[in-house]
């Protein structure tokens, strides 16, 4: 049964399994169910280890999702783009300048241009924006971002133009992110860098299913919360070689900022236990919430 294709209600069922080709490594495999909920489920591909949605949205329905619906007020841009991720933003702007002192940088998905503009105000750094929400474009444009208006997938970049490009929050996002993933290839400069963050899939779904984990506080069910793909470092790993890159690091990274002050404690000794584990396990044991990955070109 192909993975684009929605079961009967009976048939969704944590525990079960259903065989289906990956829309991430195209491996055909038998693929548990980890999360059932009445019209969706999340299969694991059993080949390369993601958590994948079931059924894809339409290809159409994103579109229109992220250009006209996704972005459309300052005040959104503000509370889930700007300070809410500064804790995962600056780490972030820190790993990429203890790399470069400047250059070209180009931000997939800017929204606002927050983290460009905050983060790399110098002179010395040329800022460009992916960007497919048309108000928040415009946005970005006021800051002075260079900006690509649309989906990364349709965009004209310029061939190996980038010295540094990130892709924040947004590759879970993408219907075949491979198709994505081979776009920033051939935007990178050969020397240049690509840094990843997104979600730890396993901190998600402990989160979705554990009552401690809803009480630290679990986001919206994960089969709608807009995500497609649900990685973790082997995952994403494998997705960046098959497109042609060599991870370089891969760091544990902090949450967004929490309502409450009992959550931050609470994702601030997260963050802590995660980033000892990541060391004592000698980078084999992650914990999440986030984690980043960093990748270059591989040597032709």
């Amino acid at each position: 049964m192909s993975a684009n294709v929605a079961l009967p209600r009976a048939g969704y069922a944590a525990g079960d399994s259903a065989i289906v080709r990956c829309p991430l490594c195209s491996q055909e495999s038998r693929a548990p169910v980890v999360l059932a909920a009445t019209l969706k489920r999340l299969l694991s591909c059993q080949a390369c280890r993601v958590t994948f949605l079931d059924p894809l949205p339409a290809a159409e329905e994103l579109a229109t999702r992220f250009s006209d619906r996704y972005i459309t007020t300052a005040e959104r841009i503000e509370r889930s783009f700007e300070s809410i991720k500064e804790p995962i933003l600056s780490r972030v702007a820190v790993s990429i300048r203890e790399k470069f002192a400047g250059g070209t940088i180009l931000d997939v998905g800017c929204a606002g241009g927050f983290f460009l503009d905050r983060y790399f105000p110098s002179p010395d750094w040329v800022k460009f924006g992916v960007e497919p929400s048309k108000y928040a474009a415009a946005k970005s444009i006021e800051e002075g971002i260079q900006i690509f208006h649309g989906a990364l997938a349709n965009v004209q970049l310029p061939t190996a133009s980038f010295d540094v490009i990130t892709a924040l929050d947004v590759l879970v996002y993408f219907r075949q992110p491979q198709i994505e993933l081979a776009v920033m290839r051939r935007a990178l400069k050969p020397r240049g860098l690509l840094a990843i963050v997104v979600p730890l899939a396993e901190s998600q779904l402990w989160r979705q299913r554990t009552r401690f984990g809803r009480f630290a506080g679990a986001a919206r069910q994960l089969t709608e919360s807009g995500h497609i793909f649900f990685f973790n470092p082997d995952s994403l790993s494998s997705a960046l070689s098959r497109a042609g890159f060599e991870v370089s690091e891969i760091l544990p990274i902090p949450g967004v900022r929490q309502r409450h002050a009992y959550q931050d404690f609470l994702f601030a000794s997260y963050y802590g236990l995660s980033r000892a584990a990541w060391r004592l396990s000698g980078k084999r044991r992650m914990l999440g919430p986030n984690f980043l990955i960093l990748a270059n070109l591989k040597a032709s």
